[in-house]
């Protein structure tokens, strides 16, 4: 497609535009270095790098036009726009040919549940017979290949081109989960949402937002862009998210209130069964155990409907789903459990722990946790607060602390805890050995923040992490 062509079809209106040579553009980028002949460059101004820095690099590397926020430097067509982010969202969507319009997309954002949730969906839409790509926190998946995720909700361009593979594979629907940093930086804006789902909203990411009601309004974003909404009505945030999704198809969900209401008949270790009432009469074995699962589920029933999908397919969908990789992983040790998730705020925490709690009869709870550095510290000292409420014994340990000092994080965590003496070692591995050895019949030992990142970052260095295969080699070794 030519330059001007997808400027045109974009929809942008350009401060300034050169268009002297209009060439041919055969592929979009935002890193330089990726940067491929015949490519269109993005110079996007962040928080850590400026991309209109890099205008020169990415000519060299074959660019033939840009588009950024000043003129660049060098004699090249070019676009000057107000926003590159909002500029790249929607070219990209008009270069992939609007792939999002060609599929059923499900958006699910909130603080907590959007990867379950996302993975619920997925099954109730196969079960229902469509071919259903993911994107989300995990992993990709096109339906044709699945690969491992980078980030949660991709740069415009990557998550077009995606969505592009999607539709080229036979894929029908696409379920994604939506950030809050996807939707503050335009990352969504071209999507065509056929559902929004929000499934809550904690505290979480103030590094990024600064306050909880600027963190809120970017969430509330995808129910303006979405044409039908799925909300938690038990949510604190719920009369709020009410107002951006008022004169649109609609189902609330809930314990205690909503479209569709759930009853807890049986909790254990290897799940839940529940009967959903409401709009919707439907007995559930849930292969996933916990509370908050009971939530999820419920909001993946919300958004069938509004798909149309037959209640069958949603029971099928639902009992089919065996686990998702590090949400509520439970592996079975010789004569206690453990269970390896995600959990990384104060409410995730807290809903977690809960839920274990219920279903430890005789023994103790074992709790390792931290707090990841150059992120807000403010949650540390709540986290604390969350572990102590339903934790036997508490050992604080290292997340991902970048560039801050393990102990100090450390410190800050534990100023939370005002009962429980907590444990501490910045060496994760070692915490969690520890946690397993002091473990007697009956015990579960939960291991939260990481859930299945296979990653630690310390400093500007990226090591291999996975606390699933630190728990493995323990347990060989016990079992041996």
């Amino acid at each position: 497609m030519k330059f001007l062509e997808l400027i045109e079809k974009s929809g942008i209106e350009p401060i300034e535009i050169r268009a002297g040579s209009n060439p041919e553009i055969t592929g979009i980028f935002y890193d330089s270095r990726r940067v491929e002949p015949g490519g269109l460059f993005f110079a996007i101004p962040g928080q850590n790098f400026d991309g209109h820095k890099f205008i020169a690099d990415a000519v060299k590397r074959g660019a033939v036009a840009v588009i950024g926020e000043k003129r660049p430097p060098v004699d090249i067509d070019h676009a000057v726009v107000k926003s590159s982010r909002y500029a790249l969202s929607a070219v990209s969507s008009s270069f992939y040919g609007e792939p999002s319009k060609k599929l059923k997309v499900v958006g699910i954002t909130g603080t907590n549940g959007k990867t379950t949730t996302a993975y619920m969906v997925k099954s109730i839409l196969e079960a229902a017979g469509l071919a259903t790509g993911l994107i989300g926190t995990v992993e990709y998946d096109t339906v044709a290949r699945k690969f491992k995720a980078s980030r949660t909700t991709p740069e415009a361009s990557d998550l077009n081109a995606m969505l592009s593979e999607i539709v080229n594979s036979g894929g029908q629907a696409a379920v994604m989960e939506v950030s809050s940093h996807g939707l503050d930086e335009f990352r969504v804006e071209h999507i065509d949402f056929d559902i929004g789902i929000i499934t809550n909203l904690t505290r979480d990411h103030l590094d990024y937002h600064v306050t909880m009601e600027n963190y809120r309004r970017a969430k509330a974003h995808l129910l303006e862009l979405a044409r039908s909404a799925a909300l938690n009505a038990d949510d604190a945030s719920f009369d709020y998210f009410m107002e951006f999704a008022t004169g649109k198809p609609m189902v609330t969900f809930g314990l205690e209130a909503g479209d569709l209401r759930a009853t807890v008949r049986k909790m254990d270790i290897n799940g839940t069964e529940i009967r959903i009432s409401g709009i919707l009469t439907l007995d559930v074995r849930l292969k996933l155990p916990g509370w908050f699962n009971v939530y999820n589920a419920l909001a993946a029933t919300a958004a069938a409907l509004l798909l149309g999908v037959e209640a069958e397919a949603i029971r099928a969908g639902l009992e089919g789903l065996k686990s998702v990789p590090g949400r509520f992983e439970v592996i079975e040790g010789p004569y206690f459990h453990v269970i390896i998730d995600y959990a990384h705020t104060p409410d995730a925490l807290e809903k977690l722990l809960a839920s274990v709690r219920q279903l430890v009869t005789d023994g103790c709870v074992i709790t390792v946790f931290g707090a990841g550095g150059d992120r807000d510290p403010g949650k540390r000292p709540l986290m604390a607060q969350a572990v102590e409420k339903y934790s036997d014994v508490a050992i604080v340990t290292s997340d991902n602390p970048r560039h801050e000092d393990p102990m100090k994080i450390i410190r800050d965590v534990e100023s939370g805890f005002t009962k429980l003496v907590p444990k501490h070692d910045p060496d994760r591995a070692k915490a969690i050995e520890f946690a397993l050895t002091i473990a007697k019949p009956g015990d579960v030992v939960v291991i939260a923040g990481k859930g299945h990142e296979d990653y630690q970052v310390i400093g500007d260095e990226v090591i291999h992490f996975s606390d699933r295969e630190i728990v493995e080699e323990i347990l060989k070794t016990m079992e041996g």
